[in-house]
C-alpha cells in the first residue's frame, strides 16, 4: 500500500507471512505459513527482494524475525525442543523461553547490539513483558508484566520501546518503556491501538481494532443454533458429554479481570455463572468439575459447578506443569509436566493430586488420552501415534494428515478431526484400525462470523459448541507523538 495510491496491490506468493523490511528494501518473509495463534505465525523463512521475485529460503520452523540495521544480519525466533529460542545473528542463541513460554516480536535496536523482544509465560496467551538482550546473552526485563502485549518497535535514539498492551481489563493502548524496568501510555485512545512499526523519523504505524469473540451452541436435540456468547470475549469452550453445559473463558474488557474468569452456562442459553478465576482448561464428563490455570502466578485449580470449595492442584515432584485434563471417564487426571532436569511427559494423577503415574516416556510431553484409559494419542510434527503405553512401542495413526484432532469417538475406535472448508469447519470420523475417513457432520459459518477458532463436541456430536470471531481493523499513521 503506497500512500499516493492506498488501493492495495498483490506482492508475493499465496501463504506468505510478512516479518520486516531491511533499509535495502529487501524483505523478510514467512512462506507456507501456518497460523499459530494472535499475530504469530510458522513457516519457512525466505527474503525476496521489495520489487517482487521468487523467495529465497533461508530456514524452515522460524516464527519471526528482523533485519540488522544495515540489512546484513536476521534476528530469527524458532522453537528448539520445548522451548522457543532468540538468535542473531541465525545460529547465535541470545535468550531462550522458559518451558511452555514463548517468545515474540524480536526488534533489533538503531545501533545493532541489542535486541527487543516480548517474553511471554504461557504457549498460546499473550500475557507478558518487554525485554532487551545485548550480543553476550546478558537479558534484562525492560516492563512490568501486562495481560496482553502486542506490536513492538525501538523509539528513533534506541533509547526506549514503543509497543501496546492492556492490563486490568483495559484496551490496548500504546506505551513507551524507558529500559528501566517500567512503561507508561504514551498515546491514549478511547480504541484499542495496536503498533505495527516506528519510522526514524518518528512517524507510527498503529491500527485500530475491533475483536469479538463468541459462542455459537447446538444444544442437544434442537435443530437450530444458538448464540450463548458473554459479552464481547467469549473463548475456549469445553462442552460436558452430554452437550448440555460449557465452561468457558471471560476474556471480556469490562468482567474477565487480569487473569480472565472462568464461566458455566447451559447450552440452552441459561444463564452465565462466574466459578472463579483463570481461564477454563476442561471440564469434567458430569459437569460437576472444571479444571482453571491461574496465570498469575502459574497455578492449576480444581473448581466445583456448585456447591464446594476450589481445590489448587500441585505435584512436588513437577517442577513445571503445562497442562492438567480430565481422563475421559473422569475419574483421574491427564497431567502434562517436568520434574526438575528432565524433559516434559504426561502422567495419570489422582482428582485429589496425591499421585503420578508415568503415561508417556521422556520427551514427550502432551496427549489426548484415550477412553479407556490404554493409551495417549501424540502429535510428534506432521505425524500422529499411539502410544499403548509407557514402554509401549507407538503405533502410527493413519488419515489425519494436517487436519486437526478434537478427540476420541466414546467408544475409542476412531478420533473425530477437523477438516476447514469454505463455508465452516467439516468433522470426519478416522477409523483408529484402517484410517478410513467418513463424515460425521458439516458445521456452516454465520454471515457475520470472520474465522471459527475452537469446537467442541459432546458424545453425541450433533450437540456441539463453536468460538467464532469477527475482526475488523483500520491502519493509521501517526506524527508528532512526544
Amino acid at each position: 500500500i503506497r500512500p499516493d495510491y492506498p488501493a492495495p496491490e498483490p506482492l508475493g506468493p499465496d501463504s506468505t507471512q510478512l516479518l520486516a523490511i531491511s533499509g535495502s528494501g529487501e524483505l523478510a518473509l514467512l512462506t507456507h505459513a501456518v497460523h499459530l495463534h494472535h499475530r504469530l505465525f510458522v513457516g519457512t523463512l525466505a527474503r525476496m527482494p521489495l520489487g517482487g521475485g521468487t523467495p529465497r529460503d533461508v530456514m524452515e520452523k522460524v516464527q519471526e524475525a528482523d533485519w540488522s540495521p544495515d540489512g546484513a544480519q536476521l534476528a530469527i525466533t524458532r522453537t528448539v525442543g520445548d522451548r522457543v529460542q532468540l538468535e542473531f545473528p541465525v545460529g547465535k542463541v541470545l535468550h531462550q523461553s522458559a518451558v511452555g513460554g514463548y517468545l515474540s516480536d524480536p526488534r533489533v535496536s538503531p545501533d545493532g547490539k541489542r535486541v527487543a523482544f516480548f517474553d511471554h509465560a504461557f504457549a498460546g496467551d499473550d500475557r507478558g513483558w518487554a525485554m532487551v538482550v545485548d550480543l553476550a546473552g546478558k537479558a534484562v526485563r525492560v516492563s512490568q508484566e501486562f495481560s496482553a502485549v502486542q506490536g513492538l518497535a525501538w523509539d528513533r535514539q534506541g533509547r526506549a520501546l514503543l509497543f501496546s498492551a492492556t492490563d486490568n481489563g483495559l484496551a490496548y493502548q500504546l506505551r513507551r518503556a524507558d529500559l528501566r524496568g517500567l512503561a507508561q501510555p504514551v498515546l491514549p485512545s478511547a480504541g484499542a491501538l495496536t503498533l505495527q512499526d516506528a519510522r526514524a523519523e518518528g512517524r507510527w504505524l498503529v491500527v485500530r481494532d475491533n475483536l469479538s469473540n463468541g459462542l455459537i451452541a447446538r444444544a442437544p436435540g434442537t435443530l437450530a443454533d444458538r448464540d450463548i456468547s458473554w459479552l464481547n470475549r467469549s473463548i475456549i469452550p469445553w462442552v460436558s458429554a452430554d452437550g448440555r453445559w460449557v465452561a468457558f473463558t471471560d476474556a471480556s474488557e469490562e468482567t474477565g479481570g487480569i487473569n480472565y474468569s472462568v464461566m458455566l452456562r447451559k447450552t440452552d442459553g441459561s444463564t452465565a455463572v462466574r466459578i472463579g478465576e483463570g481461564f477454563a482448561t476442561a471440564i469434567s464428563r458430569d459437569a460437576q468439575w472444571i479444571i482453571a490455570q491461574v496465570s498469575t502466578p502459574s497455578q492449576f485449580w480444581l473448581y466445583p459447578a456448585g456447591a464446594g470449595n476450589p481445590r489448587q492442584l500441585s505435584w512436588p515432584s513437577l517442577k513445571t506443569v503445562t497442562s492438567v485434563v480430565f481422563f475421559p471417564d473422569g475419574t483421574s487426571l491427564f497431567v502434562c509436566g517436568s520434574a526438575d532436569g528432565k524433559t516434559s511427559r504426561c502422567y495419570r494423577g489422582a482428582l485429589d493430586a496425591t499421585t503420578l503415574e508415568p503415561m508417556t516416556p521422556d520427551g514427550v510431553g502432551s496427549g489426548l488420552p484415550r477412553p479407556d484409559g490404554q493409551g495417549v494419542l501424540v502429535r510428534q510434527g506432521a505425524t500422529y501415534s499411539l502410544y499403548p503405553s509407557m514402554t509401549g512401542t507407538p503405533v502410527p495413526v493413519l488419515g489425519i494428515g494436517a487436519d486437526s484432532v478434537l478427540r476420541w469417538s466414546p467408544d475409542g475406535a476412531a478420533l473425530w478431526v477437523e477438516a476447514p472448508t469454505p463455508s465452516g469447519p467439516r468433522i470426519d470420523r478416522v477409523d483408529l484400525t484402517t484410517g478410513k475417513r467418513s463424515l460425521v457432520r458439516d458445521i456452516v459459518a454465520p454471515n457475520s462470523v470472520l474465522t471459527f477458532a475452537r469446537l467442541s463436541l459432546a458424545d453425541d456430536p450433533s450437540a456441539y459448541v463453536i468460538e467464532t470471531r469477527t475482526w475488523f481493523s483500520m491502519l493509521f499513521t501517526v506524527s508528532g507523538v512526544r
